[in-house]
């Protein structure tokens, strides 16, 4: 679904700001209603949830691979504080931001000879 296509694309780009539905079912050419409905039949899901999940993907790499504070990720990713973002973490991957950090690091170097996956 080409609509569908385009609201992801927007979305995907644009992960840091607010999302206002009606706003972007009007740039793909849709109502809110049939977007949501299109979203849901091309995708399982809502384009709310589409983008909550996109937003957790990007905060964990940047958690893995950036030593940016957990606000600045936050922000980076569309959550208004760091309060909000590390609950919405937590409810999705099931630990905090940071504890999440430490464990994804610490998996990058597991041997004594050098990185994971270099031996």
């Amino acid at each position: 679904d080409e609509a569908v296509w385009i609201a992801q694309d927007w979305m995907l780009a644009h992960l840091g700001e607010p999302l206002q539905i009606p706003e972007l079912a009007a740039r793909c050419g849709l109502s809110a209603r049939s977007l949501n409905r299109r979203f849901r039949a091309a995708l399982g899901t809502t384009p709310l949830a589409f983008l909550q999940q996109a937003r957790i993907a990007a905060a964990r790499e940047l958690l893995r691979s950036s030593n940016l504070a957990i606000a600045d990720i936050a922000a980076r990713c569309g959550y208004g504080n760091a309060s909000h973002f590390s609950r919405a973490f937590s409810a999705h991957t099931g630990t905090a931001p940071q504890s999440y950090r430490r464990r994804v690091r610490g998996k990058l170097f597991t041997s004594a000879t050098g990185p994971a996956g270099t031996n």
